[in-house]
């Protein structure tokens, strides 16, 4: 029995690097803020060997490496409100591409959302208030016509809503592929999940 009977095999991989420049302002007379991300990402596209069938020496579903590169710049002015009841964020972004690859993408790209936190906990668990929150995402991008990509987010925060704690969440994705080897291709998912939130 051969040693790939035994690996973990992964089809896609998207490379990622960058930085970004963040600020952070209080409005006068007001509890809410104002606030924007200045950011720069190199994003590059790779399919590996769980894409490709030995047994037909060739590439699963037909589907070849492409060049895909994205190097962008983007930014996201927002919002933050906070009210007796809930704190919401809104946010808006634009990004233009100086380098992308295949050439059937237009360099502009949309964004914008919202987020969601009820400051009353639903309950108590082990001492710890349990607080519900939603978010909401849209992208559009042009591959090569703008079509819009939605993601929905609804879960429960266990702590503090800005301290360490355990975050349960659903999720629900409809657009495009998440990983730019399939660039083109269009998909709707659902899931469940979970992840330690250590915001100070």
């Amino acid at each position: 029995m051969e040693y790939r009977d035994y690996r973990l095999q992964v089809a896609a991989i998207d490379g990622y690097f960058g930085g970004n420049i963040s600020i952070l302002k209080k409005l006068p007379d007001s509890p809410h803020h104002i606030l924007a991300r200045l950011r720069f990402i190199h994003r590059s596209a790779h399919l590996v060997d769980g894409a490709w069938d030995p047994s037909n020496n060739s590439w699963k579903d037909g589907v070849e490496p492409v060049p895909f590169a994205d190097d962008f710049f983007e930014l996201n002015p927002a919002i933050q409100l906070h009210y007796q009841e809930v704190d919401i964020r809104v946010y808006g972004g634009l990004a233009y591409s100086i380098l992308i690859r295949p050439k059937d993408q237009e360099r502009f790209s949309f964004s914008g959302g919202s987020e969601i936190i009820f400051n009353d906990p639903l309950f108590n668990f082990l001492q710890k208030p349990v607080r519900i929150y939603g978010a909401w995402d849209i992208k559009m991008k042009a591959r090569p016509k703008y079509l819009p990509s939605h993601s929905l987010m609804a879960g429960l925060k266990f702590g503090e809503k800005q301290g360490i704690g355990l975050s349960i969440y659903a999720f629900y994705y409809s657009g495009y592929d998440y990983f730019s080897a399939y660039y083109k291709s269009r998909l709707n998912k659902f899931g469940l999940g979970f992840f330690l939130d250590f915001n100070p």
